[in-house]
């Protein structure tokens, strides 16, 4: 009887653990598509404003006379 009392109590704590285990994977899914959303966002913004910041670049290099 002490030995279905020992299996009963591991799998209980296994089960506790594996639950742990599929929240704690289910927040860090939920943040990764977060941050790939955001990320993605963010791409096009940088894309676009490359030639924003080259043209600038250019007229502070041609007013300060830097090349």
């Amino acid at each position: 009887m002490a030995v279905v009392q020992e299996i009963t109590d591991l799998r209980k704590t296994l089960n506790t653990e594996v639950e742990s285990l599929r929240h704690e994977f289910l927040d860090l899914k939920t943040a990764l598509k977060t941050q790939l959303e955001l990320t993605s966002g963010l791409a096009p913004s940088v894309v676009e404003a490359e030639p924003q910041l080259a043209a600038l670049k250019e007229k502070i290099s041609s007013e300060l006379n830097i090349k």
